[in-house]
């Protein structure tokens, strides 16, 4: 997630000697970071440890590399500025290792410790030389290595860690992450996923008004808090934010550069902030169909800002619903009549939004009694011919009613009535064609 910006173009590091004394503590170090001097000269001497008889007043430190290639060091130390070369200062380098927490791996350290006859030195000097030059090849990305550096003059100076190939093809380099580094997170003890390079927070309008954004580093220095921070939304600095967490209430691209002493560069990492509104769906609110047969069309309801649906409720059955590409979509084979209110909740964005409406399942069409037979007179009016229907809602027009008679549909009933005027044709054989409801009746 970091990002670091050259102010200069040295590809050294200036450090403190003897800051750490122990493997354990060990410093994180790159070419390109500065570490503040040192107090006094009373780091331990660990003995003979690889090439070096004795290691006066040994200082540790972890660098990890960032990218793969040959690289090319130079190591030296002295308070003669800003040349730092006038004291005398010796080294082991161990690696690779794949994290920073290898003290108990490194071969020959206690004096003695085989390491399980792995010798992983991959440098050593133990001679009178102010200068001394070392080169990692074919060093991988995302390893780490340990080195100790001594300072057999007993005179305090300051260690210089510098990269002779900086900058040639091929060459590797170290990452400045592991001291420098920043990453941006939500409370001030953990961070956004990385990867992405860049993170997208999505809050839901209704919910937040306001977040808080913390820096978190690496290898947090003792003087956090008092670091150089300027925070920028959308490219635009915001003077007013100076401190290592703020509260921010505008969404947007938010970006903090941090100034750190201890480094030569500067450090940055961005996170955007967008701000969701809430789910929506809409669609139909009641729907007729027919038992027993297949919804046709299926009903749809179109959603906004979910990704799925939960279970549904008060569906008929054998009807389902299921979501896909902002749709939902309400099919199947309803087997019971009778009148459905359903629910299914909208899952994923924001908000708690459902979907609603009526299905109303009819059964089919149903007239009784089905079929009649009676025996009229010529011009005497007829006693009603009464028929009962369910689920129709109306009828159509009456086929080979004998003429003078006429049927009416009300509230159910069909109403068979009139005076007959002829015979010819007789016996009438009449249908009435229900219409409305399900079926062919």
């Amino acid at each position: 997630m970091k990002k670091f910006l050259l102010l200069f173009f040295t590809f050294l590091s200036i450090n403190s000697i003897y800051s750490q004394a122990t493997c354990a503590t060990a410093d994180p170090i790159c070419v390109g970071s500065v570490i503040a001097p040192p107090s006094g000269l009373s780091n331990p001497d660990f003995g003979a440890i690889g090439c070096n008889a004795l290691t006066t007043n040994a200082s540790w430190y972890v660098f990890k590399v960032g990218t793969s290639g040959n690289i090319d060091f130079s190591l030296h130390q002295g308070n003669n500025a800003p040349l730092y070369n006038n004291n005398d200062l010796n080294f082991v380098c161990w690696g690779p290792f794949s994290d920073n927490s290898n003290c108990s791996e490194l071969y020959d350290f206690p004096d003695g410790n085989l390491n399980g006859g792995v010798n992983n030195i991959v440098a050593c000097s133990s001679s009178v030389s102010l200068t001394e030059n070392f080169t990692i090849t074919n060093a991988n990305a995302q390893d780490y290595y340990v080195l100790l550096v001594t300072n057999l003059t007993n005179q305090p100076g300051t260690f210089i860690l510098e990269q002779l190939n900086a900058g040639a093809t091929g060459a590797g380099s170290t990452d400045c992450n592991i001291m420098c580094g920043v990453n941006l997170g939500p409370t001030a003890s953990t961070t956004f996923p990385s990867p992405p390079s860049i993170n997208t927070i999505s809050l839901c309008s209704t919910n937040v008004t306001s977040y808080v954004l913390h820096c978190n580093f690496v290898d947090t220095p003792a003087n956090a808090a008092t670091l150089s921070y300027q925070w920028y939304l959308d490219g635009v600095l915001q003077p007013a934010l100076t401190t290592k967490s703020i509260t921010i209430t505008q969404a947007g691209t938010w970006r903090v550069v941090v100034t750190h002493p201890n480094c030569l560069t500067t450090s940055e990492d961005s996170v955007i902030i967008a701000v969701t509104p809430n789910n929506t769906v809409t669609g139909p609110t009641n729907t007729s169909v027919c038992i027993n047969t297949p919804i046709s069309p299926v009903i749809t309801h179109t959603t906004t800002g979910a990704t799925g649906i939960g279970p549904a409720t008060g569906l008929p059955p054998g009807v389902f619903a299921s979501w896909s590409g902002n749709t939902i979509n309400i099919s199947g084979t309803p087997t019971t009549a009778g009148t459905y209110n359903y629910s299914i909740p909208l899952t994923g964005g924001c908000g708690t939004v459902n979907a609603t409406g009526s299905i109303i399942v009819s059964p089919i069409n149903t007239v009784t009694p089905t079929s009649v037979s009676h025996s009229f007179f010529i011009d005497i009016e007829i006693d009603p011919i009464i028929l009962f229907t369910q689920g129709a809602t109306g009828i159509g027009t009456p086929i080979n009613l004998p003429p003078g008679l006429t049927a009416v549909w009300n509230g159910n009933l069909i109403t068979i009535s009139g005076v007959p005027t002829s015979a010819v044709g007789s016996p009438f054989t009449f249908t009435i064609p229900l219409i409305g409801g399900c079926g062919n009746v």
